[in-house]
């Protein structure tokens, strides 16, 4: 699981600072933006290897979901509260769970190897990663502001 360093923070005492950080406009900063910004380049780059009937298929659909999620990033973290940031985070994991599915309808219908798929798999994992560690570290702030609303 991600640490505070992942984030390039120093240790859970900066944990402020990441939260304002995420919340004011830092989006841009965040290492889980920067590796979806990524992900979004690998499907792209793998879906363009589709065959052309696939253009407006499962092609377009891997893309669709891969660019999801570093725009959800970063509303969210324009949002003004972390509750909302937690929503938009989560949001951009529903995300990242439709380019795994996505992924490995390639794999099954024979249009990328499996090897080639597993890198962006791993990828896509980071990200999520990333993603779990940031929603984990704005919980209890998020929570306590649902339930002052």
């Amino acid at each position: 699981m991600p640490s505070f360093t992942d984030f390039g923070l120093a240790d859970a005492q900066d944990r402020s600072r990441l939260e304002f950080d995420a919340m004011s406009s830092g989006f841009q900063d965040l290492v889980a933006w920067q590796k979806a910004r990524e992900l979004v380049k690998e499907c792209y780059l793998l879906s363009g290897g589709l065959p052309k009937s696939e253009q407006f298929g499962i092609s377009a659909q891997l893309q669709r979901a891969a660019v999801s999620v570093p725009p959800n990033i970063a509303e969210g973290s324009g949002r003004g509260s972390q509750r909302e940031f937690v929503q938009f985070l989560r949001i951009a994991q529903g995300s990242l769970h439709e380019v795994e599915t996505y992924l490995i309808l390639l794999v099954d219908l024979e249009f990328a190897s499996a090897q080639r798929v597993e890198d962006v798999q791993d990828l896509r994992r980071s990200v999520g990663r990333l993603l779990a560690a940031l929603i984990k570290s704005m919980l209890p702030v998020a929570q306590n502001q649902k339930s002052s609303t």
